[in-house]
């Protein structure tokens, strides 16, 4: 069971910056008003397929990588998802981790 308090307008409800003031803080400001969304809908494919890799997921859901992959990241940091010890290739022949569900 994940620990943290969760607080709905901090991070990982909200996108997250490395830096205030640069181009990683416009960038979380540009994808908030549709992050929750792609979250979701990433937590629905996760738990529909049982296992996935981000590459997979932006696929089938018609975003951008670069809209789902801190998806993954704030749905591992709230305890729903976790990465599994299994890999696959993506497009570029490069190994991904493969996401799971928690039970």
């Amino acid at each position: 069971m994940n620990n943290q308090m969760s607080i709905p307008f901090t991070y990982p409800n909200l996108a997250g910056s490395k830096e205030r003031g640069g181009t990683s803080e416009q960038a979380a400001n540009q994808i908030n008003h549709k992050a929750g969304t792609i979250r979701s809908r990433v937590m629905d494919l996760i738990l529909s397929k049982g296992s996935i890799t981000p590459e997979e997921a932006a696929e089938q859901l018609g975003y951008s990588i670069l809209a789902v992959r801190p998806r993954f990241s704030e749905l591992k940091i709230k305890g729903k998802i976790y990465k599994t010890s299994s890999t696959k290739l993506n497009a570029n022949g490069k190994n991904v981790r493969v996401w799971a569900p928690n039970q």
